[in-house]
C-alpha cells in the first residue's frame, strides 16, 4: 500500500534508499552499534572466502569486541581472540603488501578506515596510493575490502568515503550519521558477498526497532 505497516516495510525502504545512495552496494543488513556491523563483516569476509586472516591497520579503531578492542585497552581479551588479526601500517601501500604477502592464500579482508580519526593522535588523509593497493591487492587475491565508514560515512561524500578516490569496496560499515544519532548501524555489500550475508548467524534483540529506521529513511532523503 501507500503507508508503511510495520518494521519489516521501513527496513525495505531504508535498504532500498540506502543501497541507491551507495555505489559499491546491492544489499544491506542493519544492527545497532559499529562493532555489530565490523564484527559482522569480519565473519561475512571468512564465509565467503574461507579463510582465517583478518588485516587491520596498527591502533586502527573497529570497534569493542574483544577481536578488535584497542590492544592498549584489551585487558581481559586472550591471545587467542586475536590469533588471525594481522596488523600493517596505515597510509603504508608496502607494508600492506608485504603482511598480504606473509599470508598469502589465507586472507579473509583487509579492513580500513577512510581516513586515520584514532584517538590522542593527528588525523591522516587516506594516501591514494594506499588506497589503490589495498584494492588491487584485494581483488588479486580473493579478499574482501571493508571500508569501516562508522564514523565518516555522509560526512565526507554522499557515497562510501574512499569513492573520493575511486575505489569501490566490497563491504561498508555505517553508523553516527545516516539516522541523525538514532541507535542504528549498518552493513552494506557487493552483490558477490551476498550468499555469504545470507548463511551467516547474526542478530540482536533491538536491531529491527522501527523508529530509527524510519529516522535513517528521512535523513537519507534530506541529505
Amino acid at each position: 500500500g501507500d503507508t508503511l505497516n510495520g518494521p519489516s516495510e521501513v527496513m525495505v525502504e531504508l535498504a532500498e534508499a540506502f543501497v541507491g545512495m551507495v555505489s559499491h552496494a546491492s544489499w544491506a543488513m542493519f544492527c545497532k552499534n559499529g562493532t555489530d556491523a565490523t564484527s559482522m563483516a569480519m565473519v561475512m569476509a571468512r564465509a565467503h572466502t574461507g579463510r582465517r586472516k583478518i588485516l587491520a591497520a596498527h591502533d586502527a579503531y573497529h570497534g569493542a569486541a574483544p577481536w578488535c578492542v584497542p590492544i592498549a585497552r584489551s585487558k581481559g581479551v586472550l591471545p587467542e581472540d586475536r590469533a588471525h588479526i594481522v596488523y600493517y601500517e596505515y597510509n603504508n601501500a608496502q607494508s600492506l603488501a608485504d603482511t598480504m604477502r606473509q599470508h598469502a592464500g589465507d586472507v579473509a579482508a583487509v579492513f580500513a578506515v577512510p581516513f586515520r580519526h584514532d584517538v590522542f593522535r593527528d588525523q591522516e588523509s587516506p594516501d591514494p596510493e594506499y588506497a589503490r593497493t589495498a584494492r588491487q591487492l584485494c581483488s588479486e587475491q580473493g579478499a574482501l575490502l571493508v571500508v569501516d565508514d562508522i564514523r565518516a560515512g555522509f560526512r565526507q561524500a554522499r557515497d562510501c568515503s574512499w569513492s573520493l578516490l575511486g575505489i569501490e569496496p566490497d563491504l561498508s560499515c555505517w553508523g553516527k550519521c545516516f539516522a541523525n544519532g538514532y541507535p542504528i548501524s549498518a552493513l552494506l555489500g557487493s552483490e558477490a558477498v551476498r550468499e555469504a550475508a545470507r548463511n551467516i548467524f547474526v542478530t540482536g534483540s533491538f536491531w529491527f526497532s522501527a523508529v530509527p529506521m524510519a529516522a535513517g529513511i528521512e535523513t537519507l532523503r534530506q541529505i
